[in-house]
């Protein structure tokens, strides 16, 4: 028999998956933009990514530079963690376990102020750099649109870069 709370955790779990799935298409948009995201990873809303110095070896980042990216996005209003320290030197991978009721539009806030952060560590987006060897000058835009893709929920447009 479904019950009012049986449909509330398939409204629950139907969101999770379909934020979880926003969370990651928004976060390899940042590793399209940032060289520094080695990999993203997850399974429904709690995801990682993993930040390495160079993409070919996977030679982690400094933990000091992990944990300047959470302070960055501390300051923004925005928490997020890292792997633990049970293996030194392997610490660097972000870590996102936002709530199970979290909306398009909270996923676009935590993945903008990880932008703006790693932006503010590392230097300069890897997009601008592939932008400027092209040629072009303009400066990048907003990373993620208000606007939902329709496998995020049947709403608007998929978001844009730059």
């Amino acid at each position: 028999m479904v019950t009012w709370h049986s449909k509330g955790f398939f409204l629950m779990l139907d969101n999770t998956t379909r934020m979880g799935e926003c969370m990651r298409a928004n976060l390899r948009e940042l590793q399209e933009r940032h060289a520094v995201i080695g990999d993203v990873r997850g399974l429904g809303l709690f995801c990682g990514a993993e930040l390495v110095s160079d993409r070919q070896s996977k030679i982690p980042v400094e933990e000091k530079q992990v944990q300047a990216v959470i302070g960055a996005c501390m300051a923004d209003g925005v928490i997020i963690g890292a792997t633990n320290r049970s293996l030194p030197g392997l610490n660097n991978t972000l870590c996102f376990s936002p709530a199970l009721i979290a909306t398009a539009a909270e996923i676009d806030t935590i993945t903008s102020a990880v932008d703006r952060a790693l932006t503010k560590v590392f230097g300069r987006r890897f997009a601008d750099l592939v932008r400027r060897n092209k040629g072009s000058a303009t400066p990048a835009g907003p990373l993620f649109s208000s606007v939902r893709p329709a496998d995020r929920g049947g709403r608007g447009r998929a978001p844009r870069i730059g």
